[in-house]
């Protein structure tokens, strides 16, 4: 997933969020685990000369609590 990442990132230098407004829909935290079901809607660009683009989706994601009690990302699908 890292070298995905900086790959989006050498290919699109100038890629910007505009607007993210997730609505969490369900969580469920049990034994350290946490999962979130959420939909929500972007809206970015690539760079700076293109349109906006807005996408609409669901997505899950699943979190693992750490030894110091915050959480981090185990997996995120999107869908």
């Amino acid at each position: 997933m890292g070298e995905a990442y900086q790959k989006f990132r050498a290919d699109y230098p100038e890629f910007h969020v505009l607007r993210y407004a997730p609505n969490i829909k369900d969580v469920q935290i049990t034994d350290g685990w946490a999962i979130e079901v959420i939909y929500g809607e972007s809206t970015y660009k690539l760079s700076a000369k293109d349109k906006p683009v807005t996408v609409e989706g669901k997505s899950m994601r699943v979190l693992k609590r750490q030894s110091d009690g915050s959480w981090k990302f185990a997996l995120v699908g999107l869908k």
